[in-house]
């Protein structure tokens, strides 16, 4: 486990792609710190890692980190070989987040375990954000986070459809977001 800073600085010194902006990380790795004892974090659609390296350091050293993409793992090498370094149980699923053998597999880690954050941040379609909703909370413990990104409905970007679902769960759950002034992205995070 790393300070915010030290993890910001390894993704940058690195040259690794982060999607998200830095104060969105920093405001949910903050509410990752809150949690009593973490255990498990699955992200959906973590691209380089920058984002699974960030939130991964809010955890206990020893905690496990699932980063499920459909795009080839060897874009995460770096990341996943670091966290390993420290001392973080890593597990890389390359396919579809909600394809036959990606749910198979996850079904077969979360026999037994419950994750305590789950970060979604794959298909930005209405659909395809809700899919992965409805089928991964289901695995996050009571008192755990769901954290959706780029919640902020985003003119240029229609294809953008995050803030619909956003929408629906804030009048279904207990619910939370940081959208930076002036962006047009944002986290929020529904607490189970």
């Amino acid at each position: 486990m790393t300070d915010f800073k030290t993890a910001l600085g390894f993704i940058r010194s690195n040259k690794i792609k982060m999607l998200q902006r830095p104060k969105e990380l920093h405001w949910l790795f903050n509410r990752i710190k809150k949690l009593d004892n973490p255990r498990v974090f699955v992200e959906i659609g973590s691209g380089q890692g920058a984002s699974a390296f960030i939130l991964g350091n809010a955890m206990p050293v020893g905690s496990s980190i699932y980063m499920i993409d459909k795009n080839h793992p060897d874009l995460r090498l770096d990341v996943a070989t670091a966290l390993k370094r420290i001392g973080y149980d890593v597990r890389e699923i390359c396919g579809d987040s909600v394809g036959y053998m990606t749910k198979r597999i996850m079904e077969g880690h979360f026999e037994e375990l419950e994750a305590d954050i789950l970060f979604i941040d794959g298909d930005h379609s209405y659909e395809g954000v809700k899919a992965d909703f409805e089928y991964y909370s289901k695995f996050v413990r009571k008192g755990g986070l769901i954290a959706l990104h780029d919640i902020a409905r985003h003119p240029k970007k229609p294809d953008t459809q995050v803030w619909q679902l956003w929408k629906e769960l804030k009048e279904q759950y207990n619910t939370i977001e940081y959208i930076e002034k002036g962006k047009h992205v944002g986290v929020g995070v529904v607490i189970k």
